[in-house]
C-alpha cells in the first residue's frame, strides 16, 4: 500500500491517500483526485513545497485576470511562492477546498468574499496546466 498524508485544515485531521488501486480507470481517478488533494492542502498550507513534484517541467499557468500564459515550473513555483508570502504578511489567507462540478472535482480557493476555481489539466500523473477563473 503507497499512502500519501495531509493536514486537512477545514477538518481539522490528518487525511490519508491509499495510492493502491485496481485498474487504469481507478489510478487514473486517484491520481486526479489526490492531485487536487495536494493543491488544496498547498493553498491552506501556503507551501509551495508541497506542489513542486508534482507539477510537469512544462507546467502552463492561466488566469482569466492575466493575458499572457505563464509557461516554466520554476516560473510558477517563484510566483506562487511570492504571492503566499504576501498573503502571510497581510494576514489576507485564503480558504481552499474541492468542489464537484459536473462530476469533475476542482479546487475551490476563497478569500475576503471572492472566490475562484483551478481547472487542472495532467499528463503523466502530474499537473501540466492550472487555469484559475472566478466560480460560475
Amino acid at each position: 500500500m503507497k499512502l500519501f498524508g495531509f493536514f486537512n485544515k477545514q477538518k481539522k485531521e490528518n487525511v490519508n491517500i491509499d495510492m493502491t488501486v485496481d485498474s487504469d480507470s481507478s489510478k487514473k481517478k486517484l491520481e486526479h483526485e489526490s492531485l487536487i488533494d495536494i493543491l488544496v492542502a498547498t493553498w491552506n498550507t501556503l507551501n509551495v513545497d508541497l506542489l513542486a513534484s508534482y507539477l510537469t517541467n512544462d507546467f502552463q499557468y492561466n488566469s482569466v485576470w492575466v493575458s499572457n500564459t505563464m509557461k516554466g515550473k520554476e516560473q510558477y513555483l517563484t510566483y506562487l511562492r511570492g504571492k503566499f508570502e504576501s498573503m502571510k504578511k497581510s494576514g489576507n489567507v485564503p480558504i481552499a477546498d474541492v468542489i464537484d462540478e459536473s462530476g469533475y472535482l476542482r479546487p475551490r480557493i476563497r478569500q475576503q468574499g471572492i472566490g475562484v476555481v483551478l481547472d487542472v489539466i495532467e499528463k503523466d500523473g502530474k499537473i501540466s496546466r492550472i487555469l484559475m477563473r472566478p466560480i460560475a
